[in-house]
């Protein structure tokens, strides 16, 4: 018989309003209710945070935290800090996940109490053609199945014990981007009870401008140039 876990939803926002609602919007959806959500705001001056405070005047198990300045890796391991789960299920503002994404990523850890670390899935969601042939190109698993045994999630949907966090001393604070992919490879190199739920799914709108596209790009060429990921 499954045993029930208690998880934490985290993720982390900054100037992103619209992301914010659509996020949160698809978290209270889910089919099973999380014991808490925390969102950690890294400084927002655009609303965000005034609408952060609404959900929460609302939501019982919504906790939010600003800490302005605060880079990705850094809120993910502020808002893992003050998660009370035992498992942490991370994933994006501006994603939207689908109402049984919570449900399917936690069952690995419930039904095999040693899983420490679960890759859930994605899938583009665009709104013009450009967008589409964006995310087909650039997002693993749109075209071809996804390798589970090569395949490092995105920090979009992925779900860990917060042990296995401690253990790899959380996410790597030294680099502004790629960070998630760091993450990875160190779950990887420890050796984790790893399992992948591909119908965990969060949907995710690809840049929309060419200018937005380059700026990603150029954000995870230097993340990688950072982090020597794939040097020989």
């Amino acid at each position: 018989i499954p045993h029930r876990r208690s998880v934490s939803i985290i993720l982390t926002v900054r100037n992103d309003r619209k992301g914010c609602r659509l996020a949160l919007d698809s978290l209270i959806a889910q089919t099973r209710t999380p014991d808490e959500i925390v969102v950690l705001d890294a400084g927002s001056t655009d609303g965000t945070w005034e609408l952060l405070q609404k959900y929460a005047s609302t939501i019982p198990y919504l906790r939010i935290v600003s800490v302005p300045g605060a880079n990705i890796a850094q809120g993910r391991n502020l808002a893992t800090t003050q998660a009370t789960g035992e498992i942490i299920a991370a994933t994006d503002g501006g994603c939207s996940a689908e109402p049984k994404w919570l449900e399917r990523i936690v069952r690995p850890f419930e039904e095999e109490p040693t899983t420490e670390f679960v890759a859930g899935a994605y899938r583009v969601s665009p709104h013009s053609l450009f967008e589409s042939v964006v995310g087909l190109a650039t997002m693993r698993g749109q075209l071809d199945p996804v390798d589970e045994r090569t395949f490092n999630p995105s920090a979009r949907s992925m779900a860990y014990t917060k042990e296995v966090w401690r253990r790899a001393g959380g996410w790597p604070e030294w680099v502004r981007f790629s960070e998630d992919t760091l993450f990875d490879l160190k779950m990887r190199k420890m050796g984790v009870n790893w399992k992948y739920a591909p119908t965990a799914i969060v949907h995710w709108r690809p840049r929309c401008t060419f200018n937005a596209l380059a700026r990603q790009f150029y954000h995870y060429g230097t993340g990688r140039g950072h982090t020597q990921i794939g040097a020989t």
